[in-house]
């Protein structure tokens, strides 16, 4: 396994010369065959699947754990964005708090999503936001930068979301999801 210590630029300043965590960035991994040479393989350690499924290796969950690869980041930045909710809800003078969820698998989110009207944002999607239905609630799905697969598109919209566009452009996901609810906001309620 290799290791790496970061050294932030205030540590730095602070007179330090090694950060003071250090994180796994690499496991290097033999695989002998009978009658064959070894293969050697460099598997970067990363939050999010390999595009090819024969590059993966499945860190077990103890040791996960132990290298406070997933458990630790993610809990951080749900009390981060629960605490930005909170302040924008207290600013807005909202009563109903909406929730943050723990990261899960598309396809379990999915399938848990709720039963009122559900839209996934795809561009070239086949309805625009004019053509779609007013309803109180909603759910919108946006996809991660770089966007959803078609097949993640095709999953939610198997699953019952409609997929809608925003137009010519193709927005960053930051702003997307901002500019979809902003425009539901100003057809179906009282913004406009």
């Amino acid at each position: 396994m290799i290791r790496y210590s970061y050294l932030w630029a205030s540590e730095a300043r602070q007179g330090r010369e090694e950060g003071v965590k250090d994180r796994p960035c690499a496991i290097i991994l033999v695989i002998l065959r009978s009658g064959e040479h070894p293969i050697v393989r460099v598997l970067p350690i990363t939050h999010a699947p390999p595009v090819d499924l024969a590059d993966a290796l499945e860190i077990p969950a103890p040791t996960k754990q132990r290298l406070k690869l997933d458990s630790e980041r993610w809990e951080k930045k749900l009390e981060h964005w629960r605490g930005v909710m909170l302040s924008a809800c207290e600013q807005s003078g909202r009563t109903a708090i909406p929730q943050i969820q723990p990261v899960q698998k598309l396809d379990a989110w999915l399938a848990a999503s709720g039963t009122g009207p559900r839209f996934v944002l795809a561009p070239g999607g086949h309805h625009s936001l004019k053509q779609l239905p007013q309803a109180q609630a909603a759910t919108l799905l946006v996809g991660p930068e770089g966007g959803l697969s078609d097949e993640e598109i095709a999953l939610a919209v198997h699953r019952g979301f409609t997929a809608i566009g925003l137009g010519p452009r193709v927005l960053r996901t930051e702003t997307a999801g901002v500019a979809a609810l902003a425009a539901l906001q100003a057809l179906w309620g009282d913004l406009g």
